[in-house]
């Protein structure tokens, strides 16, 4: 226990004095050219002595400006294998959390709102359905109203073809009866002037 009490303290110290090292180091712009102090040298020393004696722990490493604890060859700033405990919270980019409880309460509002905006679109869905089934009806609809008109048509002009075919019917019995009129007129006349003719005859005849 006394074993893992002291790496944790190690680590704790090699993070502080890393940070202050690099505050140090930012504030008085010291360049590679100009050179580093012998006490910036010496506790980068230090830091990198302790990191190479935990190596072998698998407890910690620092590749570059990647630190590992438990990963001998970290991938991230920070690449931990295993549990992380956060006291306070834990943020990422400045959006931060204190509980479980309220990120379970974060996850809640985004399910009510997919929720609400699934139902949304499905209400969408629905009211485009029926717009669908609307037209395709008033499409049929119109569809059986053309082909109503043309079979109107079609039976008004049956209709009128008919009516013309009577009237020339009835204008060619028209037109029979009066040539057989005209036949039998003819023939009382052919009769007639036999029938004069015949009288004319008698009378010469009786005045012989």
């Amino acid at each position: 226990m006394n074993k893992f009490k002291k790496i944790i303290l190690s680590f704790l110290i090699i993070v502080f004095v890393s940070l202050a090292a690099g505050h140090f180091i930012s504030e008085k712009d010291v360049s590679a050219d100009s050179g580093i102090s012998e006490s910036i040298q010496a506790i980068a020393k230090g830091i990198e002595n302790v990191a190479k004696s935990l190596e072998p722990l698998n407890v910690l490493s620092v590749r570059g400006n990647n630190v590992g604890i438990g990963v001998a060859r970290p991938q991230e700033k920070l690449d931990v294998n295993g549990y992380v405990n956060a006291k306070e919270g834990f943020c990422i980019d400045g959006d931060c959390i204190s509980s479980w409880s309220e990120l379970r309460d974060s996850f809640k509002e985004q399910d009510e709102l997919d929720e609400k905006i699934k139902e949304e679109l499905e209400e969408v869905m629905r009211e485009l359905e029926k717009k669908l089934i609307e037209e395709k009806l008033r499409e049929e609809m119109e569809d059986i109203a053309r082909e109503l008109e043309e079979k109107l048509r079609e039976e008004e002009l049956k209709k009128e073809m008919e009516e013309v075919m009577r009237e020339l019917e009835e204008k060619l019995r028209e037109e029979e009866l009066k040539k057989e009129m005209e036949e039998v007129m003819r023939e009382l006349e052919e009769k007639l002037r036999e029938e004069e003719l015949k009288q004319q005859l008698e009378d010469i005849i009786k005045n012989l």
